[in-house]
């Protein structure tokens, strides 16, 4: 990278450095095309606030160190804002000093991550054509989750174009064969992101959609197993994962462990069914097949979302199902930070990442 970006402060030859010192933090376009210049010029991103800021959902979830890294600074020192590792500056960028430790402030819950929030990441696979209309999963969900479709979406925050999936399809299909990331919001505060990308089997939409509930507030875990059968009757479904985090209600995140999430389940769509296998699909204790035909999509419950401490049988069935599905006869050491590759796709890492614990 010969000249910075307006939106980065330094630019080393180990990395380029962005510097926000205000309280919240979102994915404006300013910092969305920092990120990709960074990613172009080879260099990896690290966004620096103090302790005490946020960032929105749609930047928390681009997180990927050491290639896009939170560094949380407190007066005792600096850290990582996803891991809680301890970091220090060498001059270049920001490295850390102690592997496997959790800097103090870190550990520190801070006032308001009371909340819970239900996390829904799924995959559909269009075929690639002019009649392909984008959108209508992601419609679905919202609607499932809050009651009423999404209200606006934008290529970086604030959103600021209401909700038209024609408007969306056209634009993905300007930008083609690149992929195109965007936000949307909806009713209740609830707020996700989509990637689309063209591959050689069609057009992907990778939808992330976080709700949040304050704490004694009910949270709809029963209504994923209702959107999975949905999007796998009408929306080419490829996979599902969802789970419970503690945190913010308001769905900012915080560089402090808020907790350990709670898995609710996972399905994989037909043609991943038709990929492993349709006898080793179902071969699994709680595997419910969703639909007709000899490779049905299947929806496997893992737990009841509960964050007090109990959801560790659920990830018990997780670790049993990574091993079921996975292409060898051991489990990772903790499906929250690794994965199989395919054909146990849908558990890959960054879905799970970091969420069992520290």
């Amino acid at each position: 990278m010969t000249r910075p970006h307006p939106a980065i402060d330094l630019v080393t030859g180990s990395a380029a450095l962005i510097v926000q010192k205000r309280p919240l933090v979102p994915l404006t376009r300013w910092i969305a095309d920092a990120i990709g210049a960074a990613a172009e010029a080879g260099l990896p991103l690290q966004i620096v606030t103090p302790h005490d800021a946020r960032l929105t959902m749609p930047l928390h979830s681009l997180l990927q160190p050491p290639l896009l890294r939170w560094v949380a600074g407190h007066p005792n020192g600096f850290y990582d804002g996803l891991s809680g590792e301890p970091l220090d500056f060498d001059g270049s960028w920001f490295v850390p000093v102690d592997p496997g430790r959790r800097a103090g402030p870190f550990l520190k819950t801070p006032e308001g991550a009371d909340g819970v929030r239900l996390m829904l990441s799924f995959r559909v696979r269009h075929p690639a054509s002019e009649s392909t209309r984008l959108g209508a999963a992601t419609e679905a969900a919202y609607r499932l989750l809050t009651g009423a479709g999404p209200s606006g979406w934008g290529t970086g925050e604030p959103v600021a174009r209401t909700w038209n999936a024609d408007d969306i399809t056209a634009l993905c299909r300007e930008r083609a064969p690149q992929g195109t990331r965007f936000c949307h919001t909806g009713a209740a505060g609830a707020i996700g992101t989509t990637h689309v990308t063209r591959n050689t089997e069609g057009v992907d939409e990778e939808v992330a959609l976080h709700a949040g509930y304050r704490a004694g507030q009910d949270v709809p875990v029963e209504r994923v197993a209702v959107l999975v059968e949905e999007l796998a009757a009408g929306h080419h479904l490829v996979d599902v994962q969802a789970q419970v985090r503690p945190g913010r209600p308001d769905l900012t995140a915080v560089p402090h462990w808020t907790g350990p999430s709670a898995p609710i389940g996972m399905a994989l769509g037909p043609a991943s069914v038709r990929e492993i296998g349709r006898e080793r699909a179902l071969d699994f204790p709680r595997a419910v097949p969703l639909g007709p035909g000899r490779f049905p999509a299947v929806w496997y419950p893992l737990g009841d979302g509960r964050t007090d401490g109990t959801a560790e049988a659920a990830w018990t069935v997780l670790d049993e199902l990574v091993v079921h599905l996975g292409p060898g006869d051991q489990a990772p050491e903790n499906p929250s930070r690794s994965a199989p590759t395919r054909p146990a796709e849908p558990l890959r890492e960054g879905i799970w990442r970091g969420n069992r614990e520290r």
